[in-house]
């Protein structure tokens, strides 16, 4: 009932390793079942150790695992864009995936805040959606540490509209009808 592993055969060493399921087969272990369901990857697409990495990330991702985080750190770090993940069977409808397209498109400092935890994902999402240019996230990211008040998913959709208008936003904390004109 657990499912399956996904195995991979090290062809350099001759090894069986898991590549997708290592909780269910730690929970078979304790459970004490004595075999479990494996789909062994198939050497002609998976040589070597690196592409089983890659089915990994890949299979965690279609199968809504991980979090987006580490869905947009795969797909930054591989260059993989989503037509290769579509074309390899990954839906995008999926919240992990599609998720994960949008903070890929996050600037490395921003993407490593919402990884670390430092930023809530929700945040990181608004950013990526409205804000596209990578210098204007950072600008951003300056006015977010700046300001006294929290930062909200509506402010940064403000801002967003600001920017893509070519407008240079206040800081956050300012008020435009406080300011004489």
């Amino acid at each position: 009932m657990a499912g399956f592993l996904t195995v991979w055969h090290d062809p350099e060493d001759g090894k069986v390793y898991v590549v997708n399921g290592h909780r269910r087969l730690e929970m078979a272990r304790r459970a004490g079942v004595k075999s479990i369901q494996v789909r062994m990857l198939d050497p002609k697409y998976v040589p070597d150790s690196y592409s089983a990495l890659l089915w990994n990330a890949i299979q965690t991702i279609a199968e809504g695992g991980g979090t987006a985080a580490l869905a947009a750190q795969f797909l930054r770090g591989t260059g993989i864009v989503l037509e290769e993940l579509e074309r390899r069977g990954v839906s995008l409808r999926g919240k992990i995936a599609k998720d994960g397209a949008t903070l890929a498109r996050l600037d490395d400092r921003v993407l490593n805040r919402v990884a670390t935890g430092r930023m809530k994902e929700s945040l990181g999402l608004a950013i990526g959606k409205e804000v596209p240019d990578p210098y204007q996230q950072r600008e951003l990211l300056k006015l977010i540490d700046g300001s006294k008040r929290p930062v909200t998913n509506k402010i940064v959709k403000e801002i967003g509209l600001w920017i893509r208008a070519g407008a240079n936003p206040l800081p956050i904390d300012e008020n435009p009808q406080d300011s004489n004109p």
